[in-house]
C-alpha cells in the first residue's frame, strides 16, 4: 500500500502575521525616511542667512510694554528720529546687529499658530522689528518672543515663517529697550581735556591743567592750578576724576519740557549745586550745570543745549572733590 505524503498547507493566520510584518517594515522604513527628511529641512543653523547690517538705515523696533522706538542712520551716525534725532546709544546698535548676525536656532518647537501665545509670539505680545534699507525696503520682519527654557536663549519667528524658533540667544534682552539715547552725554577723551574748572556757589573752587607732556605718546601730568599746592597729587587717580567727567552717563534725557529751569534747579545765576568748566587741547569748552537732585538722580545740562540730562547721583556726586583722597598719601 503506497501512502501519500501529506501536503503542508499555510493557516490563514500565518499568512496574516506575515504580511501584517511586511507592512510594519515598510511603514517603519518610510517613517525613518521622512524623518530624516523632516531633519534635514530643519537642521540647526542661521536663524537669518547672510545677515549683513551694511544696508541697513532704520529700525523700526515696536516692543508690546514700552515706548515704540525709531532708529536712523544719518549720515553715519545713528539717531532716535522719533526724540528730534538725539544721538542713539552706539553700543546697543552695534549690539543689535552683533546679536542678529549670530542668532542660531536649535530647532524648530512649533509651526501651529494656536501655540503662538506660548511663545509670546502674538501681536499683544511679541516685540515687533522692522529693518529697511535707505530706499525704505523692508529687509527683515521679525517677531521676537520671551526667553527658552534656559532664560539666555529665546524664542523668535519670521513674519513670512510660520515656524517659532528656539534661538541659542536671547534677543528679548536685546530689544526689550525703554530708552536708546545715547548714555554717555558728551563723549570726550579724558587725555584730551587741557582744563577743567569747578565752580561751586558761583565762585571757582578748584582748577586742574594738564600739563604738556614729557615726551611724544605719553600723558601730561595733571596739576591743581588753583588754589595753589605744593601736593604731589597721585595721577591715577586723577585721570581717573578726569575720565568720570568725560564719560558722564546719564539715566534719561528730558525733551521739551513744560517746566522752568527753575523748577529743575538749572537758573544760571542760581545753580543749586555747581558748575564745571571744561577747555579740551583743541580750544573748545564745553560747560556741566547741575540742578536739583530727585529720584536718585541729578539735572544737569550741557552747553547751550536744551535737553536736560539725568545722571545718577552717585555719578555725579564723584565731581565733589576732596583733594585729600588724590594726594599722594605717605607709605606707613
Amino acid at each position: 500500500m503506497f501512502f501519500r505524503k501529506k501536503e503542508k498547507k499555510f493557516k490563514p493566520i500565518y499568512i496574516f502575521v506575515i504580511i501584517l510584518a511586511v507592512l510594519a517594515i515598510a511603514y517603519i522604513i518610510l517613517m525613518n525616511a521622512n524623518k530624516k527628511q523632516q531633519e534635514a529641512a530643519i537642521t540647526p543653523g542661521a536663524f537669518l542667512a547672510k545677515f549683513s547690517s551694511d544696508a541697513i538705515t532704520k529700525l523700526d523696533i515696536n516692543p508690546p510694554n514700552a515706548k515704540k522706538a525709531i532708529l536712523e542712520k544719518i549720515n553715519g551716525t545713528w539717531v532716535v528720529a522719533d526724540q528730534n534725532n538725539y544721538p542713539a546709544d552706539e553700543e546697543t546698535i552695534k549690539n543689535i546687529f552683533d546679536s542678529m548676525s549670530k542668532a542660531k536656532f536649535s530647532e524648530i518647537v512649533s509651526s501651529n499658530p494656536d501655540n503662538y501665545s506660548k511663545f509670546d509670539l502674538t501681536p499683544d505680545k511679541a516685540i515687533a522689528v522692522k529693518m529697511y534699507d535707505a530706499n525704505g525696503t523692508e529687509l527683515y520682519n521679525l517677531l521676537i518672543g520671551k526667553a527658552g527654557p534656559s532664560f539666555f536663549d529665546g524664542y523668535a519667528k519670521k513674519a513670512n515663517d510660520p515656524n517659532v524658533y528656539l534661538l541659542v540667544n536671547n534677543l528679548n534682552m536685546v530689544f526689550n529697550q525703554s530708552d536708546w539715547v545715547r548714555k554717555t552725554i558728551l563723549p570726550l577723551n579724558a587725555t584730551d581735556i587741557k582744563e577743567l574748572t569747578i565752580y561751586q556757589k558761583g565762585k571757582p573752587t578748584y582748577r586742574f591743567e594738564r600739563q604738556a607732556a614729557a615726551k611724544e605718546g605719553e600723558k601730561g601730568k595733571i596739576v591743581l592750578a588753583f588754589p595753589a599746592s605744593n601736593e604731589s597729587f597721585d595721577q591715577n587717580k586723577m585721570e581717573q576724576f578726569f575720565t568720570n567727567i568725560a564719560q558722564l552717563k546719564t539715566k534719561g534725557i528730558i525733551q521739551n519740557t513744560e517746566k522752568e529751569l527753575s523748577d529743575y534747579g538749572l537758573l544760571p545765576e542760581t545753580i543749586l549745586n555747581f558748575k564745571i568748566n571744561i577747555v579740551m587741547t583743541d580750544g573748545t569748552e564745553h560747560e556741566y550745570r547741575a540742578g536739583k537732585e530727585e529720584n536718585a538722580a541729578y539735572y544737569l545740562q550741557v552747553d547751550d543745549n536744551p535737553i536736560i540730562f539725568n545722571p545718577a547721583n552717585g555719578d555725579v556726586e564723584r565731581f565733589e572733590v576732596k583733594l585729600s583722597n588724590l594726594i599722594i598719601q605717605p607709605t606707613k
